[in-house]
């Protein structure tokens, strides 16, 4: 029996390498390209599949997981893996990976932006020119924390 692929949610990154892949190899790759409406549609999708390759959109656990007998690996394009029941998972000899250091760089890059963007008072000058602003006193908000030259 021919291995069992499916990427039960609309995948974020091309995956014409992974089908080009998967033809040459004879493996049976099924792509969805929108959103399982929920856990039954989910657990429809990914029933018979020997892998799974997810993204943090669906929720893995014991109710979409329950009938998927020939499910041996679990794998999450992210970094985090809170939407998979880990317990669920080993106990049911279901091996989970993620992604461990997927974009750390632009996760520092986001937070050097971020850290520059409260010094540099952003956020407020941001809100201070939108019509939710309306007649505050901008001095007395400016006053608590000089601008860092």
């Amino acid at each position: 029996m021919p291995i069992k692929i499916v990427l039960p949610d609309p995948p974020f990154f091309d995956t014409t390498k992974l089908e080009k892949l998967c033809h040459e190899r004879a493996i049976n790759l099924t792509i969805y390209r929108d959103l399982a409406l929920d856990a039954e549609q989910l657990q429809a999708r990914i029933v018979d599949a020997d892998v799974v390759v997810v993204d943090v959109l669906s929720t893995y656990n014991e109710q979409s997981l329950a009938r998927c007998k020939r499910l041996r690996y679990l794998v999450t394009a992210s970094v985090g893996t809170n939407h998979i029941d880990l317990d669920y998972c080993k106990k049911h000899a279901i091996e989970v990976s993620n992604f461990a250091r997927y974009n750390s760089r632009a996760v520092a890059e986001m937070a050097f932006a971020n850290l520059i963007s409260l010094l540099r008072h952003v956020p407020y000058a941001n809100w201070s020119v939108s019509p939710e602003a309306g007649s505050v006193n901008h001095s007395a908000i400016w006053s608590w924390s000089p601008t860092i030259v």
